[in-house]
């Protein structure tokens, strides 16, 4: 099994963030980036090029945090940066996200923006940690945000 080493800055960066987005305080940190408080959702941004670890990272601090959590966390992989792939159209994220929060097949309306909007129902007054992985452009990620104070997105 690898070791996850070398990233105790950055897992300390986003762990203060929740604990920001927590107590209530306005957020904003340093490299980690995102915003947070008591009537907005958490949004944080990993950056940096191809093969730095930024996916790791992200799981590994997802699962430092998951009992913060107890609504569970959804990850997807956006496969906006794979060269053997076509990007994954946000739509079939939502059906992805909408089936892991247990609608069935004929329960999960046809339209990005009808699945968006039964996604944020369903996480209303929820405390879920959403990973969007491989985002390469803003359209992807807009329609998988929460909407919801309780939730924490990481992308």
């Amino acid at each position: 099994m690898r070791q996850f080493t070398g990233r105790e800055s950055e897992l300390a960066a986003l762990t203060g963030l929740l604990d920001q987005a927590e107590a209530g305080g306005a957020g904003g940190a340093g490299g980690a980036g995102g915003a947070g408080g008591a009537a907005a959702m958490l949004i944080s941004a990993i950056g940096g090029m191809a093969g730095v670890g930024k996916t790791a990272l992200a799981i590994h601090w997802a699962h430092q945090v998951a009992d913060r959590f107890p609504d569970g966390q959804l990850y997807v992989n956006l496969l906006g940066y794979d060269p053997a792939a076509a990007a994954l159209p946000p739509g079939d994220a939502l059906a992805g996200f909408l089936r892991a929060l247990g609608l069935t097949g004929e329960d999960i309306p046809v339209g990005t923006d009808e699945r968006a909007a039964a996604y944020r129902s369903l996480l209303a007054g929820r405390r879920v940690l959403v990973v969007l992985d491989n985002a390469s452009q803003a359209e992807q990620v807009r329609p998988l945000l929460p909407g919801s104070p309780g939730c924490v997105t990481v992308v």
